[in-house]
């Protein structure tokens, strides 16, 4: 069981698109089959799907300098 605290934590995160992930790691194998390439030789493809940030108490705003109180000279 987990302690208490952990159902109330509200931590920033990055909302990833898990079933799109899914499909598109099944369409690479897929293509990998049919293909007959084991990977060596395939080279090297990138794909880039959509998250979306979702801020949440674990982070803000940094203030600017100039909101923050720092002990004058004299």
């Amino acid at each position: 069981l987990l302690p208490d605290y952990l159902d109330t934590l509200e931590l920033t995160t990055m909302a990833q698109p898990f079933e799109e992930t899914g499909r598109v790691a099944g369409e690479l194998l897929c293509e990998r089959l049919i293909s007959g390439n084991t990977g060596a030789i395939g080279g090297f493809r990138q794909i880039e799907l959509p998250v979306h940030l979702i801020v949440r108490n674990s982070s803000s705003v940094t203030p600017r300098s100039s909101e923050i109180d720092t002990p004058r000279q004299k």
